[in-house]
């Protein structure tokens, strides 16, 4: 397979650098000589416990790395920060959440430059963190899959009232209003949320270049099925 950046680290031209390289490689658990024939592929994660659309990315990204395994690559996760727009909103944290946008791309970038991988899978949710992370991409020109991890569910979903719709209007119910459309809306699961148009439409666009799971972006996270996609890949 081909291994366009990451040759260089088991290059034995500039020894006794190259020693240095791969006995510290060698101490992630690989076996060299298998990690010599196969692509490098790092897992831009955002992983993050106190945003909701961000916590359950670990559990896809295991898949991600048994999708990895199972077509011949070599996974390697890390992660950026997840700023949460939402949890941020009428205090001094609002100031600094688009910076981090530009923080994530600067972060994969860097980084995937100086670890020589060979391509990128990019988990994420949500504004700020997809924007990100599409800048990254560009910027590296690698191959890159997106998988997103889908919205979450209003608590109308798990109330015995629930009509089928998630329309508020479709409710007299005061609780039932505001577990979906009034001043206070209830999250009852991980994922991105449904009420901004910017974290639930971002996930599903991706530029030409990029390939992005289907039926992730916009399918509720409590169901399993996006763990499938996230393994197999695109197409």
């Amino acid at each position: 397979m081909k291994k366009p950046q990451s040759s260089s680290i088991f290059d034995d031209s500039d020894y006794p650098m190259c020693f240095v390289r791969k006995s510290i490689f060698q101490g992630t658990g690989v076996d060299l000589t298998e990690a010599g024939k196969r692509p490098i592929i790092g897992i831009a994660n955002s992983l993050t416990d106190i945003n909701p659309g961000h916590m359950h990315l670990g559990m896809i990204a295991q898949r991600v790395k048994d999708g990895v395994n199972a077509a011949g690559g070599l996974p390697f996760e890390f992660n950026v920060p997840a700023p949460c727009d939402g949890m941020t909103e009428g205090h001094a944290g609002m100031r600094f959440v688009l910076a981090q946008r530009d923080l994530i791309a600067d972060i994969i970038e860097t980084h995937a430059r100086s670890m020589r991988y060979d391509g990128i899978v990019f988990i994420a949710s949500c504004d700020k963190i997809i924007p990100g992370m599409i800048m990254a991409a560009a910027r590296l020109d690698l191959p890159a899959i997106f998988v997103t991890g889908g919205p979450n569910a209003w608590d109308i979903r798990f109330k015995p009232s629930m009509s089928g719709a998630v329309d508020h209007k479709c409710y007299t119910d005061l609780l039932d209003k505001l577990a979906y459309g009034g001043d206070v809306r209830l999250v009852r699961s991980d994922g991105h949320c449904q009420y901004h148009a910017i974290p639930h439409g971002s996930p599903g666009y991706q530029p030409g270049g990029f390939g992005n799971c289907p039926g992730l972006s916009f399918r509720q996270t409590t169901l399993r099925p996006p763990c499938r996609s996230a393994y197999r890949g695109p197409g």
